[in-house]
């Protein structure tokens, strides 16, 4: 049996809809859907050919292969998990890693879109998502094993495509700062505005 038969989740019984669309109708050239349009998983389609619990444990094989035998990178951002692996939407770039607001109590890992981050909110208003939502989105999407890439498809929402035609779409929710504040921050923050409120108060008194 070929590796081509043992990577492919159809011959497990189910089957992925759009994997490949039409460009135009005039070239008629058929394209590798990369995100641009939604796929559909089918389970229990057809008879299966390849028993199920036989194909992931090919395909855990298959990773553990591509691991041992992987060429080492030269940049050190390859290091990075999710590098060369998020793809951008709305203007097809990917995602770079960054810290923000270095320095401060508010510091933390994003990942954002490189033509946002090189351009501006005018050229692509994809949101930045803070790396430790990704992790936790990863993970219950199934793991790094087998990611081809992950498609930032909306404002909150990811598409993680695996190898063998597998997608899990999976929504995100980034908490506001103040539900994310200790107490001792919160009460800084009512301290100083006490101290703004008395000092106004003061400032009208004295007119």
């Amino acid at each position: 049996m070929r590796k081509k038969h043992l990577s492919n989740d159809k011959y497990t019984g189910n089957l992925v809809l759009q994997k490949t669309f039409r460009q135009d109708h005039i070239s008629k050239k058929q394209r590798i859907n990369r995100g641009e349009l939604p796929m559909y998983h089918v389970q229990d389609s057809h008879e299966a050919i390849i028993p199920r619990d036989m194909f992931e444990s090919v395909q855990r094989e298959f990773s553990e292969r591509a691991k041992k035998y992987r060429p080492k990178k030269n940049s050190p951002s390859d290091a990075y998990p999710f590098t060369n692996r998020m793809i951008c939407g709305k203007c097809g770039r990917h995602y770079r890693r960054k810290h923000t607001a270095t320095g401060t109590k508010y510091e933390k890992v994003v990942w954002i879109c490189d033509t946002f981050n090189r351009l501006g909110k005018a050229a692509c208003d994809a949101r930045q998502i803070p790396e430790i939502i990704l992790e936790a989105k990863a993970a219950e999407a199934g793991g790094l094993d087998g990611l081809l890439e992950i498609r930032v498809t909306g404002p909150d929402e990811l598409r993680f495509i695996y190898e063998g035609g597998r997608v899990v779409e999976l929504t995100w929710h980034n908490p506001s700062r103040r539900h994310s504040w200790t107490e001792e921050m919160k009460q800084t923050a009512r301290e100083r505005q006490n101290k703004i409120i008395e000092e106004r108060r003061r400032s009208i008194v004295k007119q």
